[in-house]
């Protein structure tokens, strides 16, 4: 395995703790231009979404608007199926 940095065991002197406070200002403002990016990309793929949905929906509203669906006392009940009798019968054979 490779050594990974170890936190040291004494404390910081202040030298040290604002050089270290100034790494990681300068790595956090080089990591906000990758995640503006990444937000924007993010963003630009919800709204395409949205405009899917959008035109999905029309689209349904276009079909039902064509061909809409019959309402309930105009439409047809299915017919009942016939009971099955308890007993049932082999057919016999002629010979």
């Amino acid at each position: 395995m490779t050594k990974e940095k170890e936190a040291p065991k004494e404390p910081l002197s202040k030298e040290e703790l604002t050089r270290r406070k100034a790494e990681i200002t300068a790595f956090h403002k080089e990591q906000i231009k990758f995640l503006s990016t990444q937000f924007d990309y993010e963003d630009l793929l919800a709204k395409i979404e949205e405009a899917r949905l959008r035109r999905v929906m029309a689209m349904m509203r276009h079909a039902q608007v064509i061909n809409p669906e019959p309402e309930e006392s105009e439409a047809q009940e299915p017919t009942p199926r016939p009971a099955m009798s308890a007993t049932r019968t082999l057919k016999k054979e002629d010979a």
